[in-house]
C-alpha cells in the first residue's frame, strides 16, 4: 500500500508541474513581440488638468523618442495690431520617425499599419488656433485736402490651423534599434474650441491614451495590443489530471 501511494504521489507531482509548465508557455506565446505601454492618459495642452508636456521612454540601442508639447507666442505688426498662437506639435528623436503630411501629424484610423509610401518626419505640428487685431486702414475721402485715413480695429480669428478635432485615431511611428527598423502606433485624441481669445477651455489639448510597438521588426496595426495571457488547452487538462489525482490520492490515504 505504501509503495502505491508513493507511486500515485510521484505520478501526481508530474502531472502538476506539466500543467504549470504549460501555462507558463501559454502565456509567454500569447505575450508575442509587442511592447504595450498601458493606459497613460496623458494630457498635453491648455485645458484644465493639461501639461506642458510628454515624453516616452526610450526605445531601442539609440533610446528612440517621441514627444508631445504646446507652445504659445504673439506676432506684432504695426500696433495695434497683434496676432496670437497657441499650438501643440510633435517631434521624434534618436532616430525616431512619425508619418507626415505636409509638415503635419498624419493620423489614421484603426487596423493601419506603416507601408513604403508614407513620409516620415521628426518635428511636426499638430494644430492650433490663431486670433488676433488688425488695424483697417482706411482711404482719403479727398485727395486734394488729403484728409486723414480712418481706422478701425477688428478681432479675426483663424479657425482649424493645423488638424480639425478628432477622437481616437492613432500616429505611426518607426526607429532605427541597430539594423532593424521597428514600428508602433500612438492612441491620440485632439480638441480645439475656435473661439476668440485666452481662454484656456478653447484648447487646443491632446490626450495620449497608449502606445505599442513590435519589436520584432513586423508592421504592427494600430491599437493591436498583446493578448492576455492565457493557459492553453493542453496545460489545462494537465492541471484537470493532476487535481483528481490529488483527490484520489488523500481517499486512499484516509481509508489505509
Amino acid at each position: 500500500m505504501a509503495r502505491r501511494h508513493k507511486e500515485l504521489k510521484k505520478k501526481i507531482a508530474s502531472l502538476s508541474a506539466l500543467g504549470a509548465g504549460a501555462l507558463v508557455f501559454g502565456v509567454g506565446k500569447a505575450d508575442a513581440n509587442i511592447i504595450y505601454s498601458g493606459l497613460i492618459d496623458a494630457h498635453v495642452g491648455y485645458g484644465p488638468g493639461a501639461s506642458n508636456f510628454y515624453q516616452s521612454p526610450g526605445f531601442g540601442s539609440h533610446s528612440a523618442t517621441f514627444a508631445f508639447f504646446k507652445t504659445n507666442g504673439s506676432f506684432f505688426s504695426a500696433p495695434p495690431s497683434s496676432i496670437n498662437a497657441r499650438l501643440i506639435a510633435a517631434y521624434g528623436c534618436g532616430c525616431l520617425q512619425l508619418a507626415q503630411n505636409s509638415g503635419f501629424l498624419q493620423t489614421f484610423v484603426g487596423g493601419a499599419q506603416w507601408t513604403s509610401g508614407l513620409v516620415p518626419g521628426s518635428s511636426l505640428l499638430i494644430g492650433g488656433r490663431l486670433w488676433g487685431t488688425i488695424r483697417n486702414y482706411g482711404v482719403p475721402t479727398n485727395t486734394v485736402t488729403a484728409s486723414p485715413a480712418t481706422t478701425t480695429t477688428t478681432q479675426h480669428p483663424v479657425i482649424g490651423v493645423g488638424l480639425a478635432p478628432f477622437t481616437d485615431k492613432y500616429a505611426l511611428f518607426q526607429f532605427f534599434d541597430g539594423p532593424n527598423t521597428l514600428y508602433g502606433w500612438i492612441h491620440l485624441s485632439y480638441s480645439v474650441d475656435p473661439q476668440i481669445g485666452p481662454d484656456p477651455a478653447f484648447g487646443p489639448d491632446l490626450f495620449i491614451t497608449d502606445w505599442a510597438y513590435e519589436d520584432s521588426g513586423q508592421p504592427i496595426a494600430a491599437g493591436a495590443i498583446p493578448e492576455p495571457g492565457t493557459a492553453s488547452t493542453f496545460g489545462l487538462a494537465a492541471l484537470a489530471l493532476g487535481a483528481v489525482g490529488l483527490r484520489k490520492w488523500r481517499k486512499a490515504r484516509t481509508a489505509a
